[in-house]
């Protein structure tokens, strides 16, 4: 699904279908980050949690800081 989202992103003819495809994609991850932060607390150890979420906001942040230059 995510894929899908990404290839219409980068279809787009128009700024509004473009601000569309984003927002769609911006759910969708949105989503996933929720499940992520809720298996972390049922699967880890609470002293292991916020290494682990700390290891997730830093491999967020680069995906989302190298992800526009590099492309999909």
């Amino acid at each position: 699904m995510q894929i899908a989202k990404s290839y219409c992103r980068g279809i787009s003819l128009s700024m509004p279908m473009l601000i569309a495809a984003r927002f769609l994609t911006g759910i969708g991850v949105s989503g996933l980050v929720d499940v992520i932060s809720s298996l972390l607390n049922d699967l880890v150890s609470p002293s292991e949690v916020a290494v682990l979420r700390s290891y997730l906001s830093v491999a967020s942040t680069l995906g989302i800081s190298s992800g526009d230059p590099i492309g999909p």
